[in-house]
């Protein structure tokens, strides 16, 4: 089995926890590829690329991985219940169901209430270019006839020490308790699965639609938060709207403009925040927050809106950098960082910070909500100033104190960072532990913690350009003699699972 021990910097004050060992428990490391029509095959040769995995998550309930493809597909990986049993070699994953996706996707919404036991909840929200928003089924009943059933086993993934009862996890899509396991509904692995129909139907369908053009809206964001869970959130240029999932082929119940007028030459005159939502992120709701809305734009903005007051908005400020500083904008608070627009938002377990992640930014930002605007600190130490892709990062809460929290990140050289006391230190944090847990010429595009915070989900993968030297000359010539760029996948194109341990176990 492979094992990491996590090494990487550490503060004078205070002396820094033991740090974890990192355990691959099971692994993916192929795609599988569903043939697809003339046209639409994502691994031509005229592409000469292969998919990656661009996103994970965990299901609400702990007992499955929902993973999206650059291949326009969403596989699910039901966890088998000895995941974490001894044995010599990493378990090896296989989907048990795949779906393909009519276009490319920005974003999607698993259910916030899946389990494995009821089958109307194993959906998930998806936003396609040029259609609605639909909802589909993760295990299509005909993919699970062949499975073979167990019994939930709630002692199978040990939760870390319980964070005080006023501290639920959050999750931007989803929310469970700490005390959800790893426990399984899994097919005889050893036996290959005949692949799905290409085009599975959707279960529901939801109309996003500019009313100027009468042309569908690709949402670049999607959320469906656990409370009420009922309905579910989009974010689109200029525009968050607010669905019920109950009312199919219907639009959205409320539309909140983020600026007062789109159409107007001053396009807000200042006013709101302008650009593209491509970050939502919904407030713990406790006895002290009442369950803001966070928005993030890829004009670097952020805005708080009350969806309780009909989508009143609280509060929006400019992201503050060093470059942006340098510029005039006010709020810098230092180190590195500078950013391409929002494409992540996180709030902390306590919903007094949240968390922001740019693109091409070497840092996420950690603002206090309670105070508009205020850079708390800066998580240094990403590397990816020069990085386009999504590398999305996961929070979980602290055990050392209230209020504390960590957040783990991946890095465009194949690494995840963890920052331990995010909420209680300020200025430019350094990471607190690292280690390599995908190849180095990969980017680790996700990574998510299970519920109950010992198990690790990451994923690996990425394009670049060809050296002129590598590529062949007449195939990458078009007939009017235009010379196209070649694109090639890294060579680590994984999803891996992690058991997350203390150094002495």
């Amino acid at each position: 089995m492979e094992t990491i021990s996590a090494s990487g910097s550490t503060r004078g004050s205070p002396p820094p926890r033991k740090q974890p060992r990192l355990d691959v428990v099971a692994s993916a490391n192929t795609i599988p590829l569903i043939q697809r029509p003339s046209g639409l095959d994502c691994t031509s040769e005229s592409l000469r690329t292969q998919p990656f995995y661009k996103s994970v998550e965990w299901s609400a309930d702990g007992t499955t991985v929902i993973a999206s493809s650059s291949a326009n597909q969403i596989c699910t990986y039901v966890l088998p219940s000895d995941l974490l049993e001894p044995r010599d070699n990493p378990f090896e994953l296989r989907p048990q169901n795949v779906l393909t996706l009519p276009e490319p996707t920005r974003a999607i919404a698993p259910c916030p209430y899946f389990s494995l036991g009821y089958h109307t909840t194993q959906t998930v929200l998806v936003g396609c270019k040029d259609h609605p928003l639909q909802l589909y089924s993760l295990l299509p009943e005909e993919a699970q006839a062949t499975e073979e059933s167990t019994s939930p086993r709630a002692e199978d993934v040990p939760c870390r020490t319980a964070p005080p009862a006023d501290n639920p996890r959050p999750s931007s899509h989803s929310s469970a308790s700490s005390s959800s396991s790893i426990s399984s509904s899994t097919s005889s692995q050893t036996s290959q699965k005949s692949p799905q129909p290409p085009h599975q139907r959707p279960l529901a369908s939801y109309k996003f639609i500019k009313r100027e053009t009468e042309g569908y809206i690709s949402p670049s964001s999607l959320i469906w938060p656990l409370a009420p869970g009922t309905h579910f959130i989009a974010g689109a240029t200029n525009t968050i709207a607010y669905f019920d999932a109950s009312r199919n082929a219907e639009g959205p119940v409320l539309t909140i403009p983020t600026i007062p007028s789109a159409r107007h030459i001053a396009k807000g005159s200042g006013v709101g925040m302008k650009g593209t939502v491509a970050a939502l992120a919904v407030q713990p709701t406790s006895d002290t927050n009442g369950g803001l809305l966070a928005a993030g734009t890829w004009t670097s903005w952020v805005g708080i809106y009350d969806l309780g007051r009909a989508g009143e908005c609280v509060a929006t400020w400019p992201l503050a950098g060093p470059k942006r500083v340098e510029k005039g904008s006010e709020g810098g608070g230092g180190g590195d960082g500078g950013g391409g627009g929002v494409v992540q938002a996180a709030w902390s377990p306590c919903g007094r910070y949240l968390v922001l992640n740019e693109r091409r930014s070497t840092g996420l930002a950690v603002y206090d909500v309670r105070v508009t605007g205020r850079l708390l600190a800066r998580l240094a130490g990403r590397g990816g100033e020069h990085v386009n892709q999504r590398l999305s990062c996961d929070v979980f809460p602290s055990s050392e104190a209230e209020g504390l929290f960590e957040v783990w990140a991946g890095t465009p050289d194949g690494r995840v960072l963890v920052w331990d006391r995010a909420g209680g230190d300020e200025g430019v944090v350094e990471p607190t532990w690292d280690w390599q847990a995908h190849g180095a010429g990969s980017a680790v595009g996700a990574t998510a913690l299970h519920p109950g915070g010992s198990v690790l989900a990451t994923c690996a993968g990425s394009y670049s350009v060809q050296d002129e030297s590598e590529s062949d000359s007449e195939s990458d010539s078009e007939p009017n003699g235009k010379k196209l760029p070649k694109l090639r996948t890294s060579e680590d194109t994984s999803l891996k699972i992690w058991s997350i341990k203390a150094s002495g176990d």
